[in-house]
């Protein structure tokens, strides 16, 4: 990237979001420092005395790229980011036809979507314009073999398998395996659960509807809204399911909206969820059975599918603790919702039933 630079020519920069995109920022900065003109992070541009430059974006924006030229193109953690091959199709491709640039697709194998397609592609005799390598990270001679296999034992095996191998599985390191056979639901019945996740800071607030055997009826996604005006959508959602339960998020800030929604709607059964390490592990551990055991079926939700998939595994080195989460820079806010309507659906059974305890996982 900055050898192409270095040259006088348009480099784009691309990655999945800020957070990842401002750490590369930053150290192209520190490196380039003697021969750069200007280096603003607020628009993403560092630009070099040889009159090269480097445009920097995140995927968050769909539309990131468009209309430029550019010698070379850097896709940086290609597995994190949704829709890769329609946002490179779509924007990205077009950049690099004025210059004859090149496109390098980086990170660590994430399932089998576009970035195994081009992993593919540069295997391929028959596509002489791609080539692909996948390195293990035991190849890496600054490492020592016994920390690897330390992980080895630590991991489970499919997060070792992608993260040191470098292997693309079916559904990645996914917590959620077999998400498409459960995509069977036709919206119809009577709903016995509702899952509310509210939103915080720059996340969405979504709720959503289950019935007794676990069929997904409805979900509802928002943002950016005022707050009466978030509470009375919230309302609507759930009058349009007498008889369900709610199964709040009512971690942090916004552990409140339980009590404004039993004044608002007295005589429903309201119930909070606080989230801890472990009430999340067995939350989500639970809509993970149901859906490996196929005893639930979901809408075809695109973003709901997409934040089921992407759900994975995360290894922290330091502690070496496994847990479940979205991969950095994505949001799970109907993966939480999901498996807030399905705990009432005891692990292991199709359908629904109470347990005391639960409140009590619930509550602490």
């Amino acid at each position: 990237m900055c050898e192409t630079a270095l040259d006088g020519q348009p480099v784009g920069y691309f990655a999945p979001s800020y957070k990842l995109l401002r750490e590369v920022f930053e150290e192209c900065r520190r490196r380039l420092a003697p021969i750069i003109t200007s280096a603003n992070l607020t628009d993403k541009v560092i630009r070099l005395v040889t009159g090269g430059h480097i445009d920097f974006w995140t995927l968050e924006d769909p539309e990131a790229g468009r209309s430029r030229k550019y010698k070379r193109v850097i896709i940086d953690e290609a597995g994190l980011v949704r829709n890769l091959g329609e946002v490179y199709n779509a924007a990205i491709r077009a950049t690099l036809t004025d210059l004859i640039g090149d496109l390098w697709l980086c990170g660590t194998p994430k399932g089998k979507g576009y970035f195994f397609t081009a992993y593919t592609n540069g295997q391929d005799p028959e596509k002489p314009n791609w080539a692909s390598w996948q390195k293990p990270t035991r190849l890496n001679p600054f490492l020592p073999a016994s920390e690897i296999e330390e992980a080895r034992l630590e991991m489970p095996e499919r997060l070792f398998r992608q993260e040191y191998e470098a292997e693309f599985l079916d559904d990645a390191g996914g917590v959620f395996m077999g998400v498409d056979n459960v995509l069977t639901s036709d919206g119809q019945g009577i709903a016995a659960s509702i899952g509310l996740d509210l939103a915080k800071v720059n996340d969405f607030t979504v709720i959503t509807a289950l019935t007794a055997h676990g069929k997904q009826l409805a979900i509802d996604r928002f943002n950016r809204m005022p707050w009466e005006n978030l509470l009375s959508r919230i309302v609507a959602f759930i009058e349009r399911f007498p008889g369900a339960s709610v199964w709040v998020d009512a971690t942090g800030g916004v552990n409140t909206v339980p009590d404004q929604l039993r004044q608002m709607m007295p005589g429903r059964h309201i119930e909070s969820f606080i989230f801890t390490n472990q009430s999340k592990n067995d939350l989500i551990s639970n809509l993970q059975l149901k859906i490996e055991q196929q005893t639930i079926s979901l809408l075809d939700d695109p973003v709901q599918t997409s934040e089921l998939k992407a759900y994975e595994y995360i290894f922290n080195a330091k502690t070496r603790n496994v847990s479940m989460n979205a991969p950095e820079g994505l949001h799970d806010d109907t993966v939480c919702a999901l498996a807030l309507a399905a705990w009432p659906l005891k692990i292991g059974k199709p359908g629904f039933s109470f347990d005391p305890t639960d409140w009590a996982l619930a509550m602490r």
